[in-house]
């Protein structure tokens, strides 16, 4: 996990106080389809490390930061607004589950993550 968080620790030391990070992944609801942007308002680990695990840093700040608001709302509300001013509608503010391995989803995953049923 410490080589997954390397780059954030880089540009931390360089003096960056946010980042905005892109990926490219697949998506279990079927509402999305190919090529849609969607932004994160939450996240669900299921990975048993993480990077705020093992000794602390104290260069790399706060050990156990406050993770109920993970995503700033004032950067989530810049994107939506910059967006618009170009007249791209985000349609989607999705919550992102993060599996402890690559995993085949069963019909009843599916539908647990999609509907919480």
């Amino acid at each position: 996990m410490k080589d997954v968080a390397f780059m954030t620790y880089v540009v931390k030391y360089l003096g960056v106080k946010g980042l905005f990070i892109t990926n490219a992944c697949g998506a279990i609801n079927t509402d999305f389809s190919e090529g849609d942007i969607v932004c994160l308002d939450d996240f669900i680990s299921l990975v048993s490390k993480n990077p705020l695990m093992g000794e602390n840093d104290p260069r790399l700040g706060e050990r156990f930061v406050d993770m109920t608001t993970p995503f700033d709302s004032y950067l989530v509300e810049n994107l939506h607004n910059s967006a618009k001013k170009i007249r791209y509608y985000f349609t989607y503010r999705c919550l992102w589950i993060l599996p402890r391995s690559i995993f085949r989803n069963t019909r009843r995953d599916s539908r647990i993550q999609n509907n919480g049923m």
